[in-house]
């Protein structure tokens, strides 16, 4: 017999025949009870394969494989004896569904709730994953977020990747999840149909207003401008990665969140970050942006742009913009932006210490510390820059951002710089010999 788990080949086919084997041996030596017998099936009663199969019956799935002897010995394909210790104390505290706590059912071709009094008894669980299953009904998944966790007020994670769910409607909302989601803090749909439309109906219908997390990659979106995201005002985290956003216009509904605090848009196509087309103050609460894998520094294709002035103008514009539209921003990602590490010879250091000097409040960049000395040197060097860039264009340094606060900080003077200059005298090594030996041929 060929074993599954959650539709996947079990890897450990080896421990699987010798349970086999051992179960065999187990009947032939005794006569089945009720009990072995169930253990004997692969599926639960009456449900044929796991594709057939609701939640309430997939406690029989967990029996696949388990020893029933009583011996508590089993023999591989390779006649090696082990012993199996603790399975039977095992299937017992599964079957005690009221302790569960967080439910994972990921893979497992589910379709469907099943016996909702078995749903019932998980009257604890905080987490539910039903990532790549099949269900295609917003009414199931309401039957079943509505069954678990009653003793805890409802769900607080809720996991839904990758599931031919057709777009919730704003219409039916209300009457499929009813107060089920009213303590949801975190919803996952990853590669869903229409997750858009499915958003703006849990925001409109105001059903789950405590939800603090929202992930959302791999759907292909390219803009959010027609999300309403009213109904969603604790939101602290937004997750985009891996979609297609080229522009921060693109995200206006996130810029008027009062609490977002960290927005991951790693793999997508944003090439210049601009705040003129967002509303005034946006992010007001933004501490972390997540911008690793763009294309920062290119054009809106992902090619590289015709000059290297063009790339470090764009570079410099973007990272302006961020230290203007974002001034609280203390953690930033950007590694493996082409175009951004091209503006500075792909010397990652001069991309780090640039960013520092300029964003005076960043304290991780590239999931790295910034030091103390290493935020001292880069302000210096910033104020050095101005300068100089000041001098060529015959400019007053201080309309340089930042300028007057590093000024103030560091002084005057730069390291260095109220030094006397040291003559050659002052500066050799003086070196008494003791002992000095010719030796002539």
């Amino acid at each position: 017999m060929a074993y599954t788990y959650g539709g996947q080949p079990d890897p450990d086919h080896l421990r699987l025949q010798a349970y086999e084997g051992v179960a065999a041996r187990s009947k032939a030596k005794s006569s089945p009870s009720s009990e072995s017998k169930s253990n004997g099936k692969s599926t639960s009663s009456g449900s044929g394969t796991a594709a057939n199969r609701g939640i309430g019956s997939c406690s029989g799935s967990v029996q696949k494989g388990i020893d029933d002897a009583s011996n508590g010995t089993a023999s591989s394909a390779a006649n090696v004896h082990f012993e199996l210790v603790g399975e039977k104390e095992l299937l017992e505290e599964l079957k005690k569904f009221e302790n569960l706590i967080n439910v994972n059912l990921d893979h497992m071709r589910i379709f469907e709730p099943g016996d909702i009094k078995t749903l019932q008894k998980m009257s604890r669980v905080k987490s539910l994953s039903l990532e790549n299953n099949l269900f295609n009904s917003w009414k199931n998944i309401g039957r079943i977020s509505s069954s678990v966790g009653s003793r805890n007020g409802g769900l607080e994670e809720l996991r839904l990747s990758q599931n031919p769910l057709p777009p919730l409607t704003r219409a039916v909302c209300a009457d499929i999840f009813g107060k089920s989601l009213e303590k949801l803090q975190c919803l996952v749909l990853h590669r869903m149909q229409n997750v858009l439309d499915t958003v703006n109906a849990l925001s409109g219908s105001k059903i789950c207003q405590r939800l603090s997390e929202i992930h959302m990659c791999y759907n292909q979106i390219t803009s959010l401008n027609h999300v309403n995201l009213d109904g969603l005002p604790n939101l602290t985290l937004v997750n985009l990665e891996k979609n297609m956003i080229s522009d921060f216009a693109e995200l206006r509904p996130l810029a008027l969140l009062p609490k977002l605090g960290e927005l991951l848009l790693g793999g997508n196509h944003v090439s210049v970050v601009s705040g003129s087309k967002l509303p005034k103050n946006p992010f007001p609460q933004l501490k972390a942006l997540h911008l690793q894998e763009n294309w920062l520094g290119l054009d809106e294709n992902g090619s590289e742009m015709k000059s290297e002035y063009d790339t470090w103008q764009s570079v410099m514009s973007t990272i302006e913009s961020l230290d203007a539209i974002m001034p609280n921003l203390t953690r930033l990602r950007t590694i493996r932006n082409k175009g951004l590490e091209k503006a500075f010879g792909n010397n990652l250091s001069n991309v780090r210490g640039w960013l520092i000097g300029r964003m005076p409040h960043l304290q991780q960049i590239n999931l790295s510390e910034v030091r103390p000395k290493e935020r001292e040197a880069a302000e210096r060097a910033y104020i050095k820059w101005c300068d100089a860039k000041a001098a060529e264009e015959k400019k007053n340094p201080e309309i340089y951002p930042h300028y007057r606060s590093y000024k103030k900080l560091h002084g005057s003077q730069l390291p260095n710089e109220n030094k006397k200059p040291v003559s050659m005298k002052e500066s050799m090594i003086k070196v008494l010999l003791t002992n000095i030996m010719f030796r002539f041929r």
